[in-house]
């Protein structure tokens, strides 16, 4: 009889939303919240109220670039119209085997299903099934019981009453060389994010920003008191904490948010495409994707149209 063996596998969601199915079918676009935000939710496939209320608050970061201060926009204007996010659901363990019934009707379950032969039983059984895999039976073998083997000489076996001792696989070398930015471990400490390399427990920076991303090229977009800005690995203050949103650096550039319009800055702090898009994306390869006047099109780093969509 064989154990049914458990799998981790993740069940399946069947929340339903419990709210008018008007509300639900809403589309993204009638929500009160920026166009920016329209844009980043319809980019994620999530067309309708109902693809947000059937997600917990922690699912929706699975959206590309979805951050904090989205997540608390939409909330606002979710409770306008009496809409909440699923409810986060208690983690489930996996039932063991020892739970499970031997049979499959429950008639022995636990450990008692399992429990092996006890006293000289047990040692016969063991005896048996050594025989049957060596093929020779207990009469054919010459010194039985006493370590010796047909011609009389001591038989190789393990010692009694001493467990064998397994060695730990050996730890992982570190790499030589000092750590980057890129090895430092993101922790938060009484609702504020720094960053800590792990190795030493060695602060890198300290604690006191609402938020904290990856460095990239040497410097970290964070949020302070609602506002985003840049800073270096000393957590010195490298470009101002004024703009609205703010994503990592790329190219040499980062998107920056100001008055619901985006526009690009350099490392220093120097606007250098104007605060003129709806929505914008990193630039790659000299290339980035922004929207202005409703429609999608490819710009260089002079802010110069490169391709309508």
């Amino acid at each position: 009889m064989a154990f049914k063996r458990p799998h981790n596998k993740k069940p399946k969601s069947n929340y339903a939303p419990p709210y008018a199915k008007e509300i639900l079918d809403k589309p993204v676009a009638e929500l009160d919240i920026s166009d920016a935000l329209k844009e980043l939710l319809t980019n994620g496939f999530i067309k309708d109220v109902y693809a947000i209320a059937k997600r917990a608050e922690r699912e929706m970061y699975g959206v590309k670039f979805f951050n904090k201060k989205h997540l608390a926009e939409l909330k606002r204007a979710l409770q306008k119209i009496g809409v909440e996010f699923k409810p986060d659901e208690p983690p489930q363990t996996a039932a063991s085997e020892t739970d499970l019934a031997a049979d499959g009707s429950g008639a022995e379950t636990g450990r008692a299903a399992e429990r092996p032969p006890q006293g000289r039983r047990a040692e016969a059984d063991g005896r048996d099934r050594r025989d049957r895999r060596g093929g020779e039976s207990r009469e054919g073998v010459q010194g039985f019981g006493n370590g010796k083997n047909s011609r009389g000489q001591l038989r190789d076996r393990p010692e009694r009453g001493r467990a064998q001792k397994i060695q730990p696989p050996p730890e992982p070398k570190r790499p030589v060389g000092p750590l980057t930015e890129a090895d430092w471990t993101k922790y938060t400490r009484n609702g504020r994010w720094g960053y800590i390399d792990s190795s030493t427990n060695q602060i890198k920076v300290q604690p006191v920003y609402d938020e904290i991303f990856a460095f990239r090229e040497g410097l970290a977009c964070a949020e302070k008191n609602e506002k985003f800005g840049y800073i270096d690995t000393q957590s010195n203050v490298v470009i101002p904490f004024e703009y609205d949103l703010g994503m990592s650096f790329k190219d040499g550039l980062a998107c920056v948010t100001k008055n619901n319009r985006t526009g690009y800055i350099s490392k220093d702090g120097e606007v250098v495409i104007d605060f003129r898009f709806e929505a914008a994306m990193p630039f790659e390869e000299g290339v980035a994707r922004v929207k202005e006047d409703g429609k999608w099109l490819d710009i260089d780093k002079g802010g110069a149209t490169l391709k309508v969509y």
